[in-house]
């Protein structure tokens, strides 16, 4: 692997580090909102049937499958995205699997 540079925002700061930090970030926007009981610190999980309208809770779940998915590429983008990959073209292929495994789910 041959890492990039520069691989930076405009701002400057590594784009690895970049996608860290939203990595990060959507993982604590979903924490507050998991389903998963054992994995809030409340031993609580939500309940999106709170949501009194069955269309905007159809668009807040919507909503939560598209920071899942960005959560997912960002996980991935952050050890990937400033590295050259001929020498583990694997690498590629599984971002590739993702991005039509991801196409597939939100557009049919």
């Amino acid at each position: 692997m041959t890492t990039c540079f520069p691989c930076t925002t405009l701002d400057g700061e590594p784009l690895d580090l970049w996608c860290n930090n939203v990595d990060s970030t959507l993982s604590e926007i979903r924490h507050a909102v998991t389903e998963y009981a054992a994995n809030h610190e409340s031993g609580k999980a939500f309940d999106p049937e709170c949501i009194p309208s069955p269309v905007q809770r159809e668009g807040f779940m919507f909503m939560m499958k598209l920071i899942g998915w960005a959560e997912s590429f960002s996980g991935t983008l952050r050890y990937d995205v400033c590295v050259k990959h001929d020498d583990c073209p694997e690498h590629d292929e599984y971002m590739l699997r993702k991005i039509k495994a991801a196409k597939e789910a939100l557009c049919g």
